[in-house]
This record gives structure tokens, C-alpha cells and sequence, in this order.
């Protein structure tokens, strides 16, 4: 099996990009494969000379990465997706840039997942929802729910320094079969 390139983007923080990398990485390590997390286009390297199965790179927020999306090692692009108009707006550049290389590259053909990381639970989550749903329509991507409802009283216990690992935690347990969808699609 030749190793498998997943990329994790998003140009605004909070969108839930690092927790969703981990959960993948987490994921494929509960399924028994070798994987790496890649923080830094510096890492790339290293996965050259290792063997694992994946190697998931969570791109930090400031980077651009027009170049990484028509990369041709990085078959798969994830984008976490919160319900804000800054995610709409992140959201249509990223279409417009992947039409750009699209046309550029006849050849380009990659799966895109739009992973949503936030609850549809009100009218205006709703209406955003549909706005991504139109937009992912138009891109050809596939829309994952991996979004974990958190109640007041669990998010008052949480200490800072714990929420990542409490969110993670919950993810593996409640989003399981989404996690293998994407892990599905990536394969």
C-alpha cells in the first residue's frame, strides 16, 4: 500500500482543524495503522524516510496553501467548518482557489471532506448549513458531521488545559462511524 496524504486546512483559527487532525491520526492508530501528524511543511521530510500508512498534516492557520491543494501527493482535503460568515468567507475563497487549479490541471481530482465541527442547533446554524451545503454541492466534496454537542454543565467542569483531550475523547467515542467515512473516502 502506497502512503496516504491527507491535508487539513483552513485559514481561520477555531474552526477546529487541529482536533480534527488528531481525531483522524487517533482514529487510523485505534484501526492498527501507522500514521503521522505533520505540523510544519518541514515535517514533509521526514515522512520520506519513515513508513507509515498516513501522514495527516494539520497546515497551520497562516499559511497559505494554495500550492499544498495542487500538490499531488495530498489525495485528500479535509476542511473543519464552523457556522460563521468568516467560515462562508473562507469557505468561497477556498472553492474559488480550487477552481483555479482545477483549471490549470485538467488531471486534478481530489476528494475534498468539509467536516463540520460545530452544532446545527439554532435557526441561524441552519441557514449557514445550507450555505455550505450549496457551496460543497458546487465543489463535488462530501459534508461529514463531526461536530459534538457540549451542555453548560460539562463545559463549566472543563478545565482549559483539558478541553482538546475532552473533546477529542468524545469525538472517538460518539463520531466513530464519521471518522471511518472520511478514513472511507481517503482510501
Amino acid at each position: 500500500m502506497s502512503k496516504k496524504y491527507i491535508l487539513v486546512v483552513n485559514r481561520k483559527g477555531g474552526t477546529g482543524k487541529t482536533v480534527v487532525s488528531k481525531a483522524l491520526v487517533n482514529k487510523l492508530k485505534n484501526d492498527k495503522q501507522k500514521v503521522v501528524l505533520l505540523e510544519s511543511e518541514e515535517e514533509i521530510g521526514r515522512v520520506l524516510h519513515t513508513q507509515p500508512d498516513y501522514a495527516v498534516y494539520d497546515v497551520p492557520t497562516e499559511n497559505d496553501y494554495t500550492l499544498l491543494i495542487s500538490e499531488p501527493m495530498f489525495q485528500t482535503i479535509v476542511v473543519p467548518v464552523t457556522f460563521n460568515k468568516f467560515s462562508l468567507a473562507i469557505m468561497t475563497k477556498f472553492i474559488t482557489e480550487v477552481k483555479a487549479v482545477k483549471e490549470t490541471n485538467s488531471k486534478w481530482n481530489k476528494e475534498i471532506i468539509i467536516a463540520l465541527t460545530q452544532t446545527n442547533d439554532t435557526s441561524y446554524t441552519s441557514a449557514m448549513l445550507e450555505k455550505i451545503m450549496e457551496m460543497a454541492d458546487n465543489l463535488n466534496a462530501h459534508v461529514i458531521d463531526l461536530s459534538i454537542k457540549i451542555d453548560e454543565d460539562e463545559n463549566k467542569k472543563i478545565q482549559p488545559a483539558e478541553i482538546e483531550q475532552f473533546i477529542l475523547s468524545r469525538i472517538s467515542q460518539e463520531k466513530s462511524q464519521e471518522l471511518a467515512k472520511v478514513l472511507e473516502l481517503v482510501n
